[in-house]
């Protein structure tokens, strides 16, 4: 499976188009390992020098040569490469009493992998996970389209007792994202229309400011295309506000309008004069409201490259509304506003005196023609007798207002003074309230996902830190909020050490669970904490991942082990460096005085131990420079590749 995984399926997603590197966690290579007895070593009289430097030989796979002929070249192979545990049975180790000694005569060859000492698993089952990472720049939407797109593919290339699942799709969450800020758009705009309505109460009126918005938002969509811009989280966030600003000005305009057009002014007259009038103050309005943004375009660091689409998207949607207020808007009052009184009377009393003279002109049509005039002016009526009582109601309504500000306004100006210490303190009580707020980079989200870190003691071994990362999977698993469960334990990938492990939780979708992410967190911590021996750190990934606060510091246990003169003993002797940690690294005391007589070296010694130790440990071997006396004393068995 490991094959498939690194050699076929991550190869071909990262040629992809968009896709940076894919990260293989929980590979299992294969690999031989050889277990040697030291006691047979010892009886036949062979190093383990002599067994590393055999196996080095005879496991060869350098060219061999090339025959040249007159009219065609062959090259030379040879089987020198070994492939398998029985072909390195057999190998020859060396002569002892003019017989070969094989390697299978001094201790166990296996077929096996190259790191034993990592693994993962998704659900239960021993699994290999390929974490898929994008360019910079690019998006995330698109590539996760391309690799569903191939993935019909690669299921039909690997065995049909291989499985292939998504553990997360990092898109999911930012199309509903997305679609929840469509949404939200589409809701402020009606709102937004809805309340100039009831306030103008009048369908031209309405219009005449609201098309402002699609306007704005259209040329906005414009410069976002020459710049370079997305339909993201911070534009669409950005269009959301920008629809209460770009109609400010549209109304302001529509207002000084109608009040010139209230004055006894023609449409035309009262736009030319109401513009000139408005038209500075609308201009200083969007100069204004764009200035607020300027420290924003300055922004540096993470913020400013965050924040800069958001700055420029807005800026953009309030220039083109005060444009479009100054140009637009006037046109449109000159040709298609009437003063809403003049409407309304108009509405209430001649159109109607019009329905009651027309219902006698019988001979000017057919019957079903004058019928279907009746049916109509009665629609009209009924539809004009509601606007008159709307327009009561609401009239009622905005005279409440109106007394209640006159009301409000006059009690300040009579107390004034009191008014002036009131509003110095909400000015106080904004400060301080601003101080004792909680504050943050970005507030936490639910995206569906949880991870968790793990850590057990420094001297844990690898067996065991299996069954705490199962225990704690297992209690995830049961929460009727999880849908997935990845977990890796062992160093690489993801895990620093080999006493720390990672959970990555997938959670149901949104409307298939009771709790979110931050609940799912808040349930699932004191139900972990029963599990002894191991810490368990969940965490809410944010949208946003900058930096790794999740890191632990290292901190580690010196053991140092001196090798008495007796040669029979190890005393070791333990330096902590820290009250919690117990890790054990060993250094080794060389009595410079013995190694002369034994006719030894250091670096022999030093090899000598290198040899004898797994590969797995030779990664993390210090090297010695520090003494010890001699070391005929050598574990019972020893691995190597």
């Amino acid at each position: 499976m490991d094959k498939y995984a690194e050699n076929q399926l991550a190869q071909q997603l990262s040629m992809v188009d968009g896709v940076a590197q894919v990260n293989v966690y929980g590979s299992q290579k294969y690999a031989v390992r050889v277990q040697v007895d030291p006691q047979s070593l010892s009886a036949k009289g062979i190093g383990m020098d002599q067994v590393a430097t055999a196996i080095a030989n005879g496991n060869s796979n350098t060219p061999t040569g090339t025959l040249y002929g007159q009219q065609q070249n062959y090259t030379i192979e040879s089987n020198g490469q070994l492939m398998d545990a029985a072909a390195y049975r057999t190998l020859n180790i060396a002569y002892r009493n003019g017989a070969p000694v094989q390697l299978g005569e001094i201790g166990q060859v296996l077929d096996s992998v190259e790191n034993d000492k990592v693994a993962s698993w998704y659900n239960g089952t021993r699994a290999i996970v390929l974490a898929i990472q994008k360019q910079p720049g690019t998006n995330t939407v698109e590539i996760v389209d391309k690799i569903k797109k191939i993935l019909p593919n690669f299921r039909r290339q690997i065995p049909a007792a291989v499985n292939m699942e998504i553990q997360f799709d990092r898109s999911q969450p930012i199309k509903e994202s997305i679609d929840d800020v469509q949404f939200t758009l589409m809701l402020t705009i009606a709102l937004v229309v809805l309340v100039i309505f009831l306030f103008l109460r009048n369908l031209s009126a309405t219009v005449i400011p609201s098309l402002a918005v699609p306007l704005s938002l259209v040329a906005t969509f414009g410069v976002m295309l020459l710049l370079g811009y997305s339909l993201d989280n911070l534009s669409l966030m950005a269009l959301t506000l920008s629809v209460g600003f770009v109609v400010d000005d549209a109304v302001v305009m529509l207002e000084n309008i109608v009040r010139h057009m209230e004055m006894g002014e023609k449409p035309f007259e009262a736009a030319l004069n109401g513009s000139r009038e408005i038209g500075f103050t609308i201009l200083s309005m969007t100069i204004s409201l764009v200035a607020v943004f300027i420290p924003v375009l300055f922004l540096g660091g993470i913020l400013g490259r965050l924040f800069r689409e958001f700055a420029v998207t807005i800026s953009v949607a309030i220039l083109v509304s005060g444009f479009i207020s100054i140009s637009l808007t006037p046109m449109l009052c000159s040709r298609f506003l009437r003063p809403p009184q003049g409407e309304h009377d108009g509405n209430g009393g001649t159109r109607s005196s019009g329905n009651g003279n027309g219902n006698g002109r019988r001979s000017q049509g057919s019957g079903v023609r004058g019928q279907d005039r009746l049916a109509t002016r009665g629609w009209k009526s009924g539809l004009q007798s509601f606007k008159a009582r709307l327009y009561g109601i609401s009239e009622g309504f905005f005279n409440g207002m109106q007394g209640a500000y006159d009301w409000s306004l006059r009690l300040s100006l009579k107390h004034h003074r009191l008014t002036m210490l009131v509003s110095g303190a909400i000015l106080v009580a904004t400060v301080v309230l601003f101080v004792l707020v909680p504050k943050g980079f970005i507030p936490s989200t639910d995206i569906g996902q949880i991870t968790a870190n793990t850590q057990a003691a420094q001297d844990i071994s690898f067996d065991e830190m299996v069954k705490h990362q199962q225990a704690i999977a297992a209690i995830i698993q049961r929460d009727p909020n999880v849908d997935v469960v990845n977990s890796t334990v062992g160093a690489g990938g993801p895990n620093a050490s080999a006493n720390t492990g990672r959970i990555f939780i997938r959670l149901k979708p949104r409307h298939d669970r009771s709790l979110s992410a931050d609940a799912v967190v808040q349930e699932l911590r004191p139900k972990l904490t029963k599990v002894p021996g191991i810490k368990v750190f969940l965490q809410n990934p944010p949208a946003i991942n900058i930096g790794d606060s999740k890191r632990k510091p290292s901190i580690s246990t010196r053991c140092k082990v001196r090798i008495c003169k007796s040669c029979t003993t190890m005393l070791p002797s333990w330096r902590k460096s820290s009250a919690s940690s117990r890790n054990c690294r060993m250094s080794t005391a060389i009595c410079r005085s013995t190694i002369p007589k034994l006719r030894f070296r250091s670096t022999a010694i030093r090899h000598r131990l290198w040899d004898s130790l797994p590969n797995k440990f030779k990664a993390r071997w210090v090297m010695p420079t520090v003494l010890v006396k001699f070391l005929p004393f050598t574990p019972r068995t020893a691995s190597i590749r």
